[in-house]
């Protein structure tokens, strides 16, 4: 069920690298002038802004959302505001797990290796502001940055593809969404699988903090509009059409297929 994914190396269910941008020279951001600063600030906004209007997020949250980036010149971080929407979810699992996401896809977008990491603010403050009481109960520095260290003795965070499997899709000879395993004592196993990835991926988080886990389906509740089931209960290759909607190649690979589960 999961299997490593080597730096740098873009494959077809790392759903949240950029191919975009993959094969350019790494850059070091203490050498930007002001307006190569600006330049690679402005590609930042737009790609998250695409991108984070795509993602299914939290209760209630009304969109489109923009979001303002800021290259910090002195302390070496990337500053990504989100805006106050985000602000009373700020400690959940959930942005800890978005967090994670926005760091590996901003590495896709422009390859900066000198960066330490990104910071997250939500209408200005951080994981603290909107959540005091967690100020003394944990280190100073949040843990919505991932810092990159360039010490030899240190290695870089290995990110890890943590597949489900299976996962519900439209069948084209029942004419509905179905699937893959039938119903067993209660249990479908194409949703359950879902539930053991999650968990798969929070413990390697948990006890390997260099392992960052990249799941092929979705971990959101917020329901698909065409088929009316959870976005996490989808196979993988919606969510993949979701995030890269250009890329058929990779979520459409039996395009010409006639098979009535083509889509499986």
């Amino acid at each position: 069920m999961v299997r490593s994914i080597s730096k740098g190396i873009v494959v077809a269910l790392a759903i949240w690298a950029s191919v975009a941008h993959a094969g350019e020279p790494a850059v070091d951001h203490r050498t930007f002038t002001e307006s190569e600063r600006l330049r690679y600030e402005a590609l930042i906004d737009a790609e998250l802004d695409h991108w984070l209007n795509l993602k299914p997020r939290f209760p209630e949250q009304r969109g489109p959302f923009l979001v303002k980036s800021r290259i910090d010149m002195t302390s070496g971080y990337l500053t990504v505001e989100l805006g106050r929407e985000f602000g009373p979810f700020a400690a959940d699992l959930e942005m800890e797990d978005l967090s994670k996401e926005i760091d590996a896809y901003v590495e896709g977008i422009v390859p900066v290796e000198a960066f330490k990491g990104v910071k997250l603010l939500f209408g200005g403050g951080d994981l603290y502001y909107w959540f005091p009481e967690l100020d003394s109960a944990a280190p100073k520095q949040s843990s919505l940055s991932r810092k990159r260290s360039s010490a030899p003795d240190q290695t870089e965070a290995a990110r890890v593809l943590v597949s489900a499997g299976h996962g519900a899709y439209f069948h084209h000879g029942f004419i509905k969404w179905t699937t893959q395993r039938d119903e067993h004592n209660g249990v479908i196993e194409d949703y359950l699988t879902q539930d053991f990835s999650e968990t798969l991926g929070r413990a390697f988080s948990q006890s390997r903090p260099r392992i960052i886990p990249i799941y092929s389906r979705s971990l959101s509740n917020a329901l698909h509009e065409e088929s009316g089931l959870p976005w996490r209960n989808l196979a993988a290759r919606y969510w993949i059409k979701e995030m890269h909607p250009l890329e058929e190649g990779i979520w459409n690979s039996m395009k010409e297929s006639k098979s009535p589960a083509r889509e499986c």
